[in-house]
């Protein structure tokens, strides 16, 4: 069960694992592969993943591809073999890791970055804490613009006519199901 922390980029996934996202704007990244070791080094303790903003549509899809990739782990049901590129994936919703590093993956084209750890609460502190302080958080590049819902909309090939059913959250529920299924889609 996911609990909400006083953080507003956390939730706690289980006993004393949480995850907690952060939003990055203006970003200079030559290599995508190098800018990641530099992220992963920061704290050990973090498993850390981070892709380009475009692809996540609100602290609710975070939430729940975390609460997806957490729990495929506990069933030893990961899309890939670490815990890690299986959250990239879903986010991009890619059952291939090329596919899913090259849409939303990091690379000298990507300004904005949202950067996912899992951790504990005290290591996630730390970590985003670090992060900070190295680069611009900007939590609104995390954020469902309309511009963003039309971007993805297209790359996801969502009909506009299921937008428009009022539903609390649709868009990113929409998204995280469609990561959920990435093993049965075609």
């Amino acid at each position: 069960m996911i609990e909400e922390t006083s953080e507003p980029n956390s939730v706690r996934l289980e006993g004393e694992v949480y995850a907690g996202w952060i939003g990055l704007k203006n970003v200079a990244i030559t290599d995508g592969r190098e800018w990641m070791s530099r992220l992963r080094g920061l704290n050990s303790k973090v498993m850390t993943q981070a892709c380009d903003a475009r692809f996540v549509a609100g602290s609710k899809h975070l939430e729940i591809l975390a609460r997806q990739t957490f729990e495929a782990n506990t069933r030893s049901q990961l899309y890939a073999e670490r815990f890690e590129v299986d959250f990239l994936m879903r986010t991009a919703c890619e059952k291939q890791i090329k596919n899913a590093l090259s849409k939303a993956g990091l690379s000298s084209t990507v300004r904005d970055v949202a950067v996912t750890g899992f951790g504990s609460k005290g290591d996630l502190q730390s970590f985003f804490k670090t992060v900070s302080t190295l680069w611009k958080r900007d939590d609104s590049v995390l954020g469902l613009t309309e511009s963003k819902k039309k971007f993805l909309s297209r790359h996801h090939k969502i009909v506009k006519d299921t937008l428009k059913l009022g539903v609390r959250d649709l868009f990113p529920r929409l998204l995280s199901e469609r990561a959920a299924l990435l093993q049965v889609k075609g």
